[in-house]
């Protein structure tokens, strides 16, 4: 049995994590009482925490990556099933997000789309190379020309005025 330094109430010595500097080789605080001032810790200094792990991963990053890696690689079937349930757990979350937010998203994935274009036209420029791709290019482009006649119809004249003059 020992006496915890925090809260005084003797507790069996399992209820102490290890500490090797101490005599008995055990921590001063229990268990309970340690868990408590790490938690009023993290709330008092969240904004230092947050900046020393950004820190910390832009001077580590290749090596966070390849943890990264090997950790999915052979928890895989774990990691998996943990974002399946939070999916699941959060799809109504997400919804609510989505309807309330429209506008920002939809200005985001434009921003994306303006920064990210040469990522883009490689993808496509893969994609068309691939056969079978664009055959399916191909169906999809002319299934969206056949439902969005008009909207072609516009932009084509509008092209058409512009680079007529």
């Amino acid at each position: 049995m020992k006496r915890c330094s925090k809260c005084g109430i003797e507790k069996a010595e399992s209820e102490f994590h290890k500490n090797r500097a101490h005599k008995d080789g055990l921590a001063s605080q229990c268990k309970e009482c340690r868990k408590i001032s790490n938690k009023l810790y993290r709330d008092k200094h969240s904004e230092k925490i947050s900046q020393n792990r950004k820190k910390y991963y832009k001077n580590n990053c290749e090596f966070a990556k390849e943890y990264s890696r090997q950790y999915y690689t052979q928890n895989k079937d774990v990691v998996l099933s943990k974002q399946r349930r939070y999916y699941y757990e959060n799809i109504e979350h997400k919804k609510d997000y989505r309807e309330q937010n429209k506008e920002t998203i939809s200005y985001k994935h434009k921003k994306w789309i303006v920064t990210h274009k040469e990522y883009l036209s490689c993808i496509e420029k893969e994609r068309w190379a691939d056969d079978k791709e664009k055959e399916k290019m191909k169906i999809k482009s002319k299934k969206w020309h056949d439902t969005n006649k008009e909207y072609v119809h516009i932009k084509r004249r509008e092209y058409y005025l512009l680079n007529n003059k």
